[in-house]
């Protein structure tokens, strides 16, 4: 479980998961407002299989795009192609 306040961003990064176990998350935020209800829960499998960004010269796209993947996301694995203006976490 991993309870924590000040986050300021839309994306947290939690270290140290097992490689190959179940997770199970959600969230709720808080602030001086008042508070959300719980998200869905929401699933993954942690992996110990290391991804890699390739730097490939050319011209930068002039917009974020994400492309359709391919295979479906019904096959055990797919590749997602994406195009970026500029750095930025992904």
């Amino acid at each position: 479980m991993v309870d924590t306040s000040g986050v300021t961003t839309t994306s947290f990064t939690v270290a140290g998961l097992e490689s190959r176990k179940r997770y199970t998350w959600r969230v709720k935020a808080v602030n001086a407002e008042g508070e959300s209800d719980w998200s869905e829960n929401r699933t993954f499998t942690a992996s110990s299989t290391v991804t890699s960004v390739e730097e490939v010269s050319g011209e930068l796209p002039i917009a974020f795009v994400l492309h359709q993947n391919y295979p479906n996301l019904f096959n055990p694995a797919t590749t997602i192609q994406f195009s970026l203006p500029n750095e930025s976490d992904v």
